[in-house]
């Protein structure tokens, strides 16, 4: 069963993201680590930090980030996260002592974020309330099915705690 942790402070520019992304790829390069790293910030800079533009575009065209999910649960409809796991084939700012490490995409996988995420909040609010468990609980539920594919499954938050934080 992985370990679960966000990343999250109220204040951005603290260096949520690159805390993330640095503990992640040393728990790999050390501990040969599993790690799934989780875009929920809807600035994308944990996606565009293991990806490229070009890429990043690819999975967006594809419906395979973290909105996709969320539009899933606002419909009550099914959806299996694991369909929008991705490896991160082609870096733009890869941590240094991962340049030459071909087998990365093995041990670090990514769900990653959408900057159509600005909002979810406000219709998970409204579709379910602010105050029901159930809108703050599909993303922990959702994981559920994978976490014993990782060690650690890390979250990079957005500086608030709206409901999607709050999942």
């Amino acid at each position: 069963m992985a370990t679960v942790v966000s990343f999250i402070n109220f204040k951005g520019g603290v260096g949520k993201t690159t805390l993330s992304v640095e503990v992640a790829a040393s728990l790999y390069k050390k501990f040969n680590s599993r790690v799934l790293m989780i875009d929920l910030d809807p600035q994308c800079n944990c996606t565009l930090y293991w990806w490229n533009e070009k890429d990043w575009e690819k999975q967006i065209n594809k419906k395979e980030t973290l909105l996709s999910f969320f539009e899933a649960c606002l419909n009550d409809q099914p959806f299996d996260i694991s369909s929008i796991v991705a490896n991160p084939t082609r870096f733009s700012k890869i941590p240094w002592f991962l340049t030459f490490d071909a087998k990365l995409n093995r041990g670090i996988k990514l769900i990653p974020s959408d900057m159509s995420l600005f909002g979810v909040d406000m219709r998970l609010a409204q579709r379910f309330g602010f105050d029901n468990i159930k809108s703050q609980t599909f993303l922990r539920k959702a994981l559920l099915t994978i976490e014993n594919d990782y060690d650690f499954i890390f979250i990079d938050c957005p500086p608030n705690l709206y409901l999607a934080t709050q999942n």
